[in-house]
């Protein structure tokens, strides 16, 4: 019989005998705590809880993490942390952008993102190097540090436990022991009882996070937001800090073909995880329960899609290029993130962009996900038939260029409030054959670039017209990609530091949802 504490820094306790460590009085001076604001607290807890290594360790162990972690500027191009160096800190970006690059990939980081985690596991040396972007503002916690409060709690827990063995000091022998954990778990909530056979390490605690099934637990459903055909989505509101969130519930121990449903569940964690930005819809964990039914909890994202949004201003007048230009920032750097990341996202369209209560909007659905690096090809045919690049109709295999393409619908659509692409106005096929069309249309006409808005808006116009034309070139080879969008003269001017720090004020702002209450 073994004893496990849920909080993955500490070691399984069996019923043998055992060494007891102190954290001495000298020690424990040397961790300096940082005061912060609520907010900023609060900031830095939500991305200390999105670090792999410290899944499941509770709620007040993650805030003494926080008042320890002190502050630091990054000046552009200035290195944090160099390949082959010691690694001595967890990071946390709280403003501005951090370039993470290694020998095969490189990732850009916006605020709430993490870097250095090797630093609380085993230490050793850097296998990337990690670059300012503009002026960025870090918060980061010393190993050292991090291993003192690491005791400190530890020892606590070891003190709950052998209080309850004072108790039953008069007994005898191993009945000493017989007990003591099942009364200390009335003191104490993190221990969990492993019977004969069963396991739990990393990879459990991966998927059982236990602040999810928290959350969960003390929260309330307020509607459902959408249903699929292995799950549904609820907009649900924690009772504790009235905060809303959407849980995504879903059978993960079924098949869809031939493909495993937990298979997909964990490809689509894995992406929000490792292409992570501002931009992306945020995942805070998941629990399977003994039914296998995954619970997914996700930001929630109460402005309604960008699709909402242009069917709005179809009503009210044309978006402005400046407003376009804003919310396409937001997309090009949801996508530079994830393909930084090696992942496609494959299936980006009007109704898989949301626009954020702070009014940003953000990509999600992130459930045709697949790792494909810059070099590499895919060749499955899937996505809204009205974004897919040439290439994915031939089937002659698409990378991320595919997703340029994409995008350069996007940008069409939001500018002119139609697609580049249709079947013949005149035609009245239906069905297979609509779509039939709708390739032919996508592989060999032009998109007509004569609409007001580029013809009529001066350079910001003329630069409009010019990106998309380079996003929409049929050969994947000459297509622009991403970096080079940023460079292009339609963002001539634009502060992508006050983006992705998000400090620049958005076009529009979502009115409060009235089926929430104000969080606290």
């Amino acid at each position: 019989m073994a004893y496990h504490f849920r909080d993955p820094l500490l070691r399984p306790i069996r019923e043998t005998a055992v060494e007891l460590g102190d954290l001495n009085e000298t020690s424990t001076k040397t961790i300096k705590l940082h005061p912060k604001s609520k907010e900023l607290t609060e900031f830095l807890r939500e991305a200390l809880a999105r670090v792999p290594f410290l899944y499941g360790v509770h709620l007040h162990q993650i805030l003494r993490f926080t008042e320890a972690m002190e502050h630091c500027r990054l000046l552009p191009r200035e290195v944090a942390v160099r390949e082959g160096s010691t690694i001595d800190y967890l990071y946390v970006v709280h403003t501005g952008r951090v370039l993470v690059q290694s020998l095969n990939t490189k990732r850009m980081l916006g605020p709430g993102d993490t870097f250095g985690q090797e630093a609380l596991d085993t230490g050793g040396r850097a296998d990337f190097t990690a670059i300012g972007q503009g002026s960025a503002e870090l918060y980061r916690l010393h190993r050292q540090v991090f291993k003192l409060m690491q005791m400190e709690y530890g020892t606590r827990l070891r003190m709950t436990i052998w209080s309850v063995i004072e108790q039953n000091r008069k007994a005898k022998g191993p009945s000493a022991f017989q007990g003591v954990v099942a009364q200390a778990m009335t003191r104490h909530k993190d221990i969990k009882s492993l019977s004969e056979s069963s396991y739990d390490g990393y990879e459990s605690l991966a998927r059982e996070f236990a602040d999810v099934q928290a959350a969960v637990t003390q929260s309330s459903s307020v509607a459902i937001l959408g249903k699929g055909q292995f799950g549904e989505v609820h907009l649900i509101v924690h009772k504790p800090t009235r905060k809303a969130y959407a849980l995504k519930i879903q059978d993960s121990a079924g098949m869809n073909g031939r493909t495993p449903l937990r298979t997909l569940i964990d490809r689509e964690i894995a992406c929000m995880r490792e292409g992570a930005s501002p931009f992306l819809m945020r995942f805070y964990g998941e629990y399977v329960d003994a039914q296998k039914k995954s619970y997914m909890l996700l930001e929630h994202l109460g402005g309604g899609s960008l699709e909402d949004l242009m069917a709005d201003h179809r009503n009210s007048g044309a978006m402005s290029l400046h407003t376009c230009r804003f919310y396409f920032a937001c997309m090009c750097s949801a996508f530079d993130a994830l393909h930084s990341a090696a992942w496609m996202h494959r299936d980006l369209s009007a109704k898989n962009v949301m626009i954020s209560r702070r009014g940003y909007c953000k990509v999600i659905d992130v459930g045709l996900a697949k790792r494909v690096s810059e070099s590499e090809h895919t060749y499955t045919s899937c996505g809204t038939p009205l974004y897919l690049a040439p290439e994915i109709i031939h089937k002659t295999g698409y990378g991320h260029k595919a997703e340029v393409w994409a995008l350069g619908v996007l940008l069409f659509q939001i500018t002119t409030g139609r697609f580049p692409f249709m079947p013949p106005k005149d035609s009245t096929a239906t069905g297979a054959a609509r779509k039939m069309e709708l390739y032919q249309a996508i592989i060999k006409s032009q998109p007509a670039m004569s609409d007001p808005c580029f013809t009529q808006t001066g350079a910001l116009g003329q630069a409009t017209k010019e990106l998309i034309e380079r996003m929409l070139d049929k050969r994947p080879s000459e297509r622009i990609n991403i970096p080079n969008i940023f460079k292009s003269s339609f963002f001539e001017g634009f502060d992508f530091p006050a983006l992705h720090a998000q400090t620049m004020p958005p076009p529009f702002v979502p009115p409060r949802d009235s089926r929430l209450p104000d969080p606290r």
